[in-house]
């Protein structure tokens, strides 16, 4: 099966959104966690846990959301890189309103009936442009970047 004409980049530029989901899954991981300990005084710091009347299991969730948080962290930073990388293919997008529409896609997360309203266009206008964006990017800044 060929690959769809644009496909590419966008795979690229959606990586961000992929890390950033990935964020949010383990926060709420933290969170599910946290509700586990229930009221017991516990103290987070990057590498010690300093806690009250801890007995049983919980040694083993703090132990568990430490090494969440610390992923986090870790994510947070793979994030900003990309969406540093991803700033930088748009700002090379010659063509305003195709740069404007996959800023506003893949740095804003925005949905297309979103871009469309902002933008003044037809939501099928916005998309037929958002394919095209993509396509430009894969054959002018992509073919740069992997080669």
């Amino acid at each position: 099966m060929p690959i769809k004409p644009g496909s590419l980049a966008k795979e690229y530029l959606n990586r961000a959104y992929f890390v950033k989901q990935k964020i949010h899954d383990k926060q709420s991981e933290i969170e599910e966690l946290e509700s586990l300990l229930g009221n017991k005084a516990v103290q987070l710091k990057k590498d010690k846990v300093l806690s009250s009347n801890i007995g049983g299991a919980e040694p083993n969730i703090i132990a568990k959301m430490v090494d969440l948080k610390n992923e986090v962290e870790e994510l947070y930073k793979q994030y900003d890189l990309l969406i540093k990388e991803n700033k930088e293919v748009i700002e090379s997008i010659t063509d305003p309103i195709y740069r404007s529409i996959i800023y506003r896609r893949f740095c804003g997360y925005k949905r297309f009936w979103d871009i469309a309203q902002e933008l003044g266009y037809s939501e099928r206008q916005v998309y037929r442009k958002y394919n095209e964006a993509l396509e430009w990017i894969e054959k002018n800044i992509l073919c740069d970047i992997e080669s």
